[in-house]
């Protein structure tokens, strides 16, 4: 035995087993242990990582004021002392009896019983058993035909100027250069006369027109202007246009359609003032104004109008309403109107107008009105007129003009009193 014996042949097996399966026991009690503490740990982490499910509380609160409250001291009146006042009402005594002896009683009797007192030299067969009655006249003042019978504080007739009417005007019944209002005029011709002379004639006209407008804002309370564009006879916009222009330069035909046009704008109350431009140094008619006054007969032929029977061309009286509607003249002042070529013709001192019924309708004239309006400080010695004719100063054919305007736009029956009526 001794030569197979070393220095493991001390040692213990069973006690090397013993020690050994100790140690693992222990390691194996120590791995649980921290095996099941880092369990618990990560446990308790993961659940504080999972977050809790929204939930709503209704926390009920006490209404709160949005402003701080202020108490105010609320003003109280003042008290004062009421006096009354007895007065004293008397009735009205009867004919007969006193104040003292009316019994409201005897009254509604009276009613209910009508009675008639018959004297003794009645007769039963006259006797009536109705009350009598009395008629009274009762007068009142009817303002002139030439005036529109609306207050001025009643309407803004500027405010009303938007282009749907071409003039409204309001004149006082009292006053009568108490007029205001606004108004559009125009220049209208006929289509056969457009040609190199009709840009003459119209710049010569719209240089006179353009003056009168002036004048009438001068003198009046009238918001005055002039179309921008020349109309034809036959165009829709000249049956808006309370007063027209025309002048003839020379012979024109018009056509059926301006014919017809003309003669429905003198019905619906168009005025139309036309004047020749040049007069006959032999004393006969100008072509101009032959055409011109059988336009004016062909148009009213087309509303069955008869020269001579419905109408006709008067001499306009001095104490005519036009010459004192506005500014007062005794008679038609003079234009300024070219002599013919021999220097021998003399207008004519009067107008001459066309009623139909009660309306003068038109103004037909060869005293040259529109170029006295456009030769506005001009000195004489033009060519046509006398060279020893001083400087020029047209204020009572600009007045003139003035009333020939207002006169139109207020007498009764015109475009512009009828739109009035309308706006009543």
């Amino acid at each position: 035995m001794s030569r197979f014996a070393c220095a493991s042949s001390q040692l213990g097996l069973g006690v090397l087993i013993r020690r050994g399966r100790k140690i693992a026991w222990v390691c194996l009690m120590g791995a649980v242990t921290v095996h099941v503490s880092l369990a618990q740990l990560r446990g308790a982490a993961s659940r504080a990582r999972t977050s809790k499910p929204l939930t709503t509380q209704f926390i009920k609160r006490q209404p709160r004021l949005s402003k701080p409250l202020e108490l105010k001291k609320r003003p109280q009146p003042k008290r004062r002392a009421l006096q009354r006042r007895m007065v004293s009402v008397q009735a009205r005594a009867a004919s007969r009896g006193s104040a003292s002896s009316f019994q409201p009683a005897q009254a509604i009797r009276a009613l209910a019983r009508p009675r008639v007192h018959v004297g003794r030299g009645t007769s039963a067969g006259v006797m009536g058993l109705e009350p009598p009655t009395m008629a009274e006249t009762i007068q009142g003042s009817r303002e002139p035909k030439d005036k529109v019978d609306v207050s001025l504080e009643m309407i803004d007739v500027e405010a009303l100027d938007t282009g749907e009417y071409q003039a409204m005007v309001i004149q006082d019944p009292e006053d009568r250069r108490n007029v205001r209002g606004f108004f559009h005029l125009a220049i209208v011709y006929s289509v056969s006369m457009r040609d190199r002379s009709m840009n003459v004639l119209d710049l010569r006209a719209r240089q006179g027109l353009c003056r009168l407008v002036q004048a009438m804002n001068r003198y009046t309370h009238i918001r005055a202007d002039i179309a921008p564009r020349t109309y034809t006879f036959d165009s829709r916009e000249m049956l808006n246009t309370p007063w027209i222009y025309a002048q003839a330069l020379r012979a024109f035909k018009s056509t059926e359609s301006e014919a017809a046009n003309l003669g429905k704008y003198f019905m619906v109350g168009g005025f139309l003032f036309t004047e020749n431009v040049f007069i006959n140094d032999f004393g006969e008619p100008d072509p101009g104004e032959i055409s011109l006054r059988q336009m004016i007969d062909d148009a009213l032929v087309t509303q069955g109008l008869k020269r001579g029977k419905d109408w006709e061309f008067e001499v306009l009286p001095n104490d005519h309403p036009l010459f004192h509607c506005f500014f007062d003249f005794n008679g038609a002042p003079l234009g300024r109107c070219p002599h013919g070529f021999g220097g021998g013709a003399r207008p004519r001192d009067y107008l001459e107008g066309v009623y139909i019924g009660q309306r003068l309708t038109l103004i037909y004239t060869n005293m040259g009105y529109c170029n006295a309006w456009g030769d506005w400080g001009r000195s004489g010695g033009l060519r046509g007129y006398s060279p020893d004719e001083k400087d020029w100063d047209p204020t009572r054919q600009f007045q003139f003009g003035v009333n020939l305007l207002v006169f139109a736009l207020t007498q009764e029956g015109s475009i512009t009193n009828r739109v009035m009526d309308a706006l009543r």
